[in-house]
């Protein structure tokens, strides 16, 4: 059995927003990860889970709406149990 586990993680941050009008109508963008705030949440007892999302910051791309809202969908964990 194979069990997938995805974390979609949304907040807003004000400072980010924009009025599209203003931009050529664009109203969402992805950006590095490393180029803007990004919150400490794990989840608790799951070491590895935290070490894994680490990593997964490093390299995704976030989505940034025109208002201000970021959106992070990444795997967050992949269990495989064996019943042999």
């Amino acid at each position: 059995m194979t069990t997938n586990v995805w974390l979609w993680q949304e907040w807003t941050d004000y400072k980010l927003r924009w009025n599209p009008e203003d931009y050529g109508g664009i109203t969402s963008i992805r950006v590095p990860s490393e180029t803007i705030w990004l919150p400490d949440i794990v989840v608790q007892d799951w070491k590895f889970v935290a070490q894994v999302m680490d990593r997964i910051f490093l390299w995704a791309f976030l989505t940034v709406s025109i208002l201000g809202t970021i959106l992070i969908f990444t795997p967050a964990l992949q269990m495989f149990l064996s019943t042999s």
